[in-house]
């Protein structure tokens, strides 16, 4: 009998690649990276030539999948999966600072996007400027030849401020600038691609994967954007060759330097979140709308921040949009931070966490958390205050939460 090298057997067992039936789910590939069967064939892999993947930094047929799934909600010509969304928003970054270093970017956005433009990006002598108004007429004032693009959340988060995006998008085309939209508020109840935003980005931690199960971002191209553009050299460079997928292109490379890329097995739990993200959007915002109806009400309540509320200031503009629905996420004044950490610390069934998007209504102290690390003047530039609490609206039975928020309310002093 031949004498077996089991040791050397074990390290080279190949992957089973015939299996009986067919797998419900997309499977998990696990690995950090591929081998061939010749030279050529990884070099072809490498260059592009040949389509396959090398190494799971730059791609991954599990992640692949899913970046076709968030694509094909946004009709777009293609999408990069990340492992968080700021790393969606820092890849965009990334890609687009070539010639031109300026952002002008939309007030009253989420404190980590907010401390990314500020604290971060600056120091790499990328410079962000933010709106002072909701005015149409001031993006257009203030797009110059340094900008580079133009961010927008859907709806800002905490401020829930809502900018006439297509309004905006038409000036951004004239200006040859990208407007870059962060949707993860109204994942597939607002199509940015029909409002001529140039990408889109989520975190996908939040709605997409909808149970806090796991982190990811994305980025999807939405060709609305002409990218053979002397703005954008580099990406100009790639257009002779990638034509339409050239941003996407560029993008791929900074992905790869920086290791940015979503994990398989995060991946894989946001292909299974995914599934029922239009059963679970609609039944958030419906019960996010009756939670504003209530609180709008209640005596004890300085003010009730929903663009869904006919006495928002962003209503008629919310309205026009989205038709519908309005998002599942609310803010609500009480007098002070004692009054706001003794009505959370007073709920039942909302759960206290740092998180939007779960199927569970979850609450937070914005000024102590989220924007704990900005002054009072940049914490008042993005709407939060000490009395602020944000929620999350979850699919629960909406009586249920409204008589937990009534019952924490009583509590209150007088």
């Amino acid at each position: 009998m031949k004498k077996r090298d089991l040791q050397t057997e074990i390290i080279h067992r190949k992957p089973t690649d015939v299996m009986e039936g067919y797998p419900e789910y997309y499977p998990i590939y696990q690995t950090a990276t591929y081998y061939y069967q010749s030279a050529t064939e990884i070099s072809e892999a490498f260059s592009g030539k040949k389509h396959g993947s090398v190494y799971s930094r730059i791609s991954n047929p599990t992640v692949l999948e899913f970046e076709k799934i968030i694509n094909n909600m946004d009709c777009g010509i293609g999408a990069i999966a990340t492992v968080s969304g700021m790393s969606a928003i820092s890849l965009t970054t990334l890609s687009l600072i070539e010639k031109r270093k300026k952002v002008l970017s939309q007030r009253g956005i989420f404190g980590g996007t907010y401390s990314l433009f500020v604290k971060t990006l600056s120091n790499l002598g990328i410079r962000t400027e933010f709106l002072e108004t909701e005015k149409v007429e001031e993006v257009a004032d203030r797009i110059d030849e340094e900008t580079a693009f133009v961010f927008l959340e859907t709806i800002g988060n905490p401020m829930l401020n809502v900018l006439e995006i297509d309004k905006i998008s038409s000036i951004c085309s004239e200006k040859k600038v990208p407007l870059v939209l962060d949707n993860t508020m109204l994942p597939y109840l607002f199509s940015p691609r029909e409002y001529n935003v140039s990408l889109s980005l989520y975190s996908t931690t939040k709605f997409i994967s909808g149970m806090s199960t796991s982190t990811g971002g994305a980025l999807i191209d939405l060709e609305n954007f002409n990218w053979n553009n002397d703005n954008y050299p580099e990406i100009k460079e790639l257009f002779s060759r990638f034509k339409k997928f050239a941003f996407l292109a560029k993008a791929r490379k900074v992905l790869r330097d920086l290791g940015f890329i979503q994990t398989p097995f995060h991946a894989y739990l946001q292909i299974i979140g995914f599934e029922t993200l239009p059963l679970r959007m609609k039944r958030q915002c419906k019960n996010a709308y009756k939670l504003a109806t209530f609180l709008s009400t209640h005596k004890k309540i300085v003010s009730v921040n929903y663009p869904g509320l006919s006495t928002s200031p962003y209503y008629n503009t919310a309205k026009r949009l989205f038709k519908t629905y309005f998002g599942s996420i609310l803010t609500f004044e009480l007098r002070n931070k004692e009054e706001a950490f003794k009505f959370i610390d007073s709920l039942k069934w909302a759960k206290i966490l740092a998180n939007i998007g779960d199927i569970r209504t979850v609450v937070i102290h914005p000024a102590s958390t989220i924007f704990y690390e900005f002054n009072n003047e940049e914490r008042k530039n993005n709407g939060v205050n000490d009395g602020l609490i944000r929620v999350s609206v979850g699919i629960e039975n909406i009586s249920l939460i409204i008589k937990d928020f009534k019952e924490a309310l009583d509590k209150l002093w007088n």
